[in-house]
């Protein structure tokens, strides 16, 4: 049986909760766990009422981040196995202030365990709190250690630099009894540290047990990372790059990511190398690059993975369209404007054939329809009768019939609706099933977002109906389920959900005939190989910094670092570590030809002068 280390912690957790129980840390019969997007949102209003005015010098997104960095101290303290005192000694010790507002240490673990007593009152579970769960309360009681006596017998942990601080003390409980234990440590790896990993922990299972170096690198790993690593310390550096590393230079970015789509397109076509056997990393992938590159590639008849995209959910016209949809039966005029009903109009008009798709309502219909026939009203949003625009005959007969079939459907679920309260997760499926194209015609990308958006929606409904139960209130009544609604849609509004929050493709399915497109943490995170690397942006300095965010804090809270302030120089090794890191692992994840695309001036406007700069300078020129 195969498991993550989280994915381990948090199907016990759910399972043993009865012992949790018995701890007295919940009243609650079933856990749930929240959404990153969800946790956010009630924590921020938590923080609100705990600490009414503390921040009101801070704009909405300045709260947010606040918020975000005290969450992430309380998933940090959980994966490494802290309690609240321990936290506070190391904080204090840092000296840090949780900014922005400037929170002092006390202030924050005062939030933590409010935040925290909150969510398990309610039964509520997240990623900081399955850890604090596992670590302070399960993994401690003698029935659970019972359990994985008789549960395992044998442990293969891979890659446990990824591994947070308290997996060590499970592996402790484990090793007493099982026949054998083995475990990888990649040194160049590291791919999380920052986030919750903890590697010099993990570090320390060397100690006793027989350890075998695989001197074996892969890739071109072996004949470049000492060339390339000394050039990078040295730019004087006699060393000679091989023609395999190669470098596309133009002045503009917009240059850049057509000669780079350009290249690979030709090899393609030519025969010279496969789809799947191609990866572009960059350190941030912006959406002028993820666009053109679907563009180009697309308009050249090739397959293009935008790996583990994270667009907000709301970003898909068809995704939009379903929820103007939905606001327009539960009479929420204000999510109804009327440049979103002429796009729903359009969208929920198409006609799928053959790989063709015909609009039975195209933009320009759509939008006078909007315009004189949308009666815009907050609380009795309407579609009236075509007959409304003086030449509506002009619409033609496929526009009118789409027109009208839309106003009946609305129609009919408004006469439901009167007669039968629905939840909108009951709208939405029939949304689905009776105004969209068969399942087979829509294109993965939409089935995703689909499949996201009912699942984004049925966990929000059960938080509302959990925090309603809570409360003592009894069933839902319309004017309720509108005001749960408008919530909803002012969240996916806001971008706090994401189009792809999940890999595509599992990894047990051979590769699909596609190019990848990934940042470098995900790229790394794939554990992946390709014939051909083409680092986009490779002049940026935003290489150096691993195209990674690091949890707020995060070095403070490190199992084996003394408690002290974290120091400049520190940082600078931090860095520069990782950074050689980043280029090794990448190297052994190439096996034939490495291309360094760079231009001159980044996206930002300004001159691109990272340190890969040495190499691209070095290299041979890709001739366009």
């Amino acid at each position: 049986m195969g498991k993550t280390p989280l994915g381990l912690m948090r199907e016990d957790v759910h399972l043993f909760w009865p012992l949790l129980l018995e701890a007295g840390i919940s009243k609650q019969l079933f856990p749930t766990q929240l959404r990153p997007e969800t946790e956010q949102w009630l924590a921020m209003e938590q923080w609100q009422n705990q600490y009414p005015g503390r921040d009101s010098s801070l704009n909405a997104a300045q709260r947010s981040r606040l918020v975000r960095n005290l969450l992430d101290l309380g998933q940090l303290a959980g994966a490494a196995g802290w309690t609240d005192r321990q936290v506070l000694e190391r904080l204090t010790a840092g000296e840090i202030r949780v900014t922005p507002g400037e929170i002092s240490a006390e202030e924050a673990i005062a939030f933590w365990q409010h935040w925290r007593q909150w969510c398990l009152a309610r039964g509520f579970l997240t990623y900081g709190l399955i850890f604090h769960c596992y670590g302070q309360y399960l993994l401690k009681k003698p029935q659970y250690q019972q359990y994985l006596c008789q549960r395992y017998d044998a442990i293969f942990a891979d890659d446990v630099d990824d591994y947070p601080a308290i997996a060590v003390d499970l592996f402790n409980q484990l090793q007493s009894h099982c026949s054998w234990a083995v475990f990888s440590f990649n040194p160049d790896g590291q791919v999380r540290l920052g986030l919750n990993a903890d590697p010099n922990a993990l570090a320390i299972l060397a100690q006793g047990a027989k350890v075998e170096r695989l001197e074996r690198p892969t890739g071109m790993a072996p004949q470049l990372s000492t060339q390339v690593l000394n050039l990078l310390k040295d730019p004087r550096s006699p060393d000679i790059l091989p023609p395999q590393v190669q470098a596309l230079q133009t002045f503009s970015r917009a240059q850049l990511l057509r000669q780079t789509a350009d290249q690979i397109i030709a090899a393609v076509h030519q025969g010279e190398i496969k789809p799947q056997d191609i990866a572009i990393i960059a350190p941030g992938l912006d959406e002028i690059a993820r666009y053109s590159f679907l563009e180009i590639f697309n308009k050249a008849g090739i397959d293009i993975i935008a790996l583990n995209e994270q667009r907000p959910l709301s970003s898909a016209p068809l995704i939009r369209s379903l929820l103007t949809l939905l606001a327009l039966v539960y009479d929420l005029g204000e999510w109804a404007r009327r440049e979103q009903v002429a796009e729903m109009l359009v969208m929920l008009s198409e006609r799928r054939s053959g790989g063709q798709i015909k609009l039975a309502i195209d933009p320009v219909r759509a939008g006078l329809l909007a315009d004189t026939c949308y009666a815009i009203n907050p609380q009795a949003p309407a579609l009236m009768p075509i007959e409304q625009y003086p030449r509506w005959d002009r619409f033609g007969y496929q526009a009118s019939q789409a027109y009208g079939a839309l106003r009946d459907w609305l129609s009919k679920q408004k006469q439901a609706l009167a007669q039968e309260t629905l939840s909108p997760v009951t709208m939405l499926d029939r949304a689905i099933r009776e105004q969209l194209p068969p399942e087979h015609q829509l294109a993965y990308g939409e089935l995703a977002s689909l499949r996201e958006l009912m699942e984004t929606l049925q966990h929000f409904w059960r938080v509302q109906g959990k925090l309603q139960s809570n409360a003592g209130h009894g069933g839902e009544s319309l004017p309720q389920i509108r005001e749960k609604l408008a919530l909803f849609l002012q969240l996916l509004g806001q971008g706090t959900v994401t189009a792809q929050p999940r890999p595509d493709i599992p990894d047990w399915l051979p590769p699909p005939p596609a190019i990848t497109l990934a940042t470098i943490y995900q790229y790394r995170s794939l554990r992946s190989q390709h014939r051909w690397h083409f680092w986009l942006d490779a002049g940026d300095r935003l290489w150096e910094m691993g195209g990674a965010s690091q949890l707020f804090g995060s070095p403070l809270l490190l199992r084996h670092r003394e408690p002290k302030p974290w120091t400049e120089p520190e940082q600078l090794q931090w860095d520069q570590e990782r950074f050689e890191r980043i280029v090794r692992d990448l190297l052994a994840r190439v096996t034939e030809k490495l291309v360094l695309c760079h231009s001159e001036i980044s996206v930002r406007g300004t001159e691109q002068v990272g340190r890969l700069l040495n190499i691209i300078q070095r290299a041979e020129n890709l001739s366009v």
